[in-house]
């Protein structure tokens, strides 16, 4: 089964031990949410299952299996596109996988005039593009680092329905600090504080 496992996991940055002793498995069929105030880990822990964080220490093992080891993607808001292409040619590409996927993706993409610069667009119309980019095509596993930052009321709730259902089929893990993103039913949660505490729960 397709799935992420954390064993005793611990994670330090500098002289600060953000995670202590985390274990918890990933799976599809489930919505997985990393929380906690800023500062708590949440990146970090992200970045770390990517294997994009150099800066911290970590003990314990993430385990992957071997065949989707190489199908992980990780979103963080400061990702950028190249300016100097046009929306048309990065979204050309584009088709959205998923029964009911084109619709909701094109609730997340903002209307842009395609033959406008990316470094033209204002931070919220950017970040839309790279998330529309990143799910459109999905990887056995997607690490998204606060992804409704920057995006108002009706796509966010767009971009909410798009990632639940790829969690159906995917392994999906958000890390958000935005009380008005709630998790619901079967979603997992891990709340982290930033002193290496942690709990986890439905």
């Amino acid at each position: 089964m397709r799935r992420v496992r954390l064993e005793n996991l611990s994670v330090s940055v500098g002289r600060s031990a953000l995670i202590r002793g985390l274990t918890a498995e990933f799976s599809p069929g489930r919505l997985h949410w990393i929380r906690g105030p800023n500062g708590a880990g949440k990146s970090t822990l992200l970045r770390v299952v990517a294997g994009v964080e150099a800066s911290a220490r970590v003990r314990g093992r993430i385990l992957v299996p071997a065949e989707h080891q190489r199908r992980v993607t990780w979103y963080a808001p400061h990702l950028r596109l190249p300016g100097h292409l046009r929306v048309g040619d990065w979204v050309k590409g584009c088709t959205p996988e998923g029964p009911g996927a084109r619709d909701r993706a094109g609730r997340v993409l903002p209307e842009i005039p395609q033959s406008r610069r990316i470094s033209a667009l204002s931070t919220g119309q950017h970040d839309r593009l790279v998330l529309w980019a990143l799910l459109s095509h999905p990887a056995s596993v997607l690490l998204l680092d606060e992804p409704f930052a920057h995006l108002s009321r009706d796509p966010a709730r767009a971009l909410r329905l798009w990632v639940r259902d790829l969690a159906e089929r995917h392994v999906v893990l958000v890390a958000t600090n935005r009380d008005s993103v709630e998790p619901e039913g079967r979603d997992q949660q891990i709340q982290l504080d930033g002193t290496g505490a942690w709990s986890a729960g439905p």
